[in-house]
């Protein structure tokens, strides 16, 4: 089966042997953010696999963050009324 995969602006060719069985997996289509702010404050509100952030980081605790993905610096800067609880 000959394929392309889109790197950057172009896309690269190659081929699978149809002994491995390849399948084409395309990317669901997911609506537009109406605020980034909104969806970090989602995302801290109810995360995935773990505890809120403000139940793991006890009152006095110096702040501490560990990354999964990447979020933008701007969804972050400016937005002190994110780390209010």
């Amino acid at each position: 089966m000959d394929l392309k995969i889109r790197y950057f602006k172009e896309d690269i060719p190659f081929h699978v042997d149809d002994s491995h069985h390849p399948i084409v997996l395309n990317p669901r289509k997911c609506p537009a953010l109406e605020s980034e702010a909104g969806e970090v404050v989602r995302a801290l509100e109810h995360p995935i696999d773990s505890p809120r952030l403000k139940d793991i980081v006890k009152p006095g605790e110096k702040n501490r963050y560990c990354y999964k993905r990447y979020f933008p610096p701007h969804a972050f800067l400016g937005s002190a009324s994110l780390c209010t609880g």
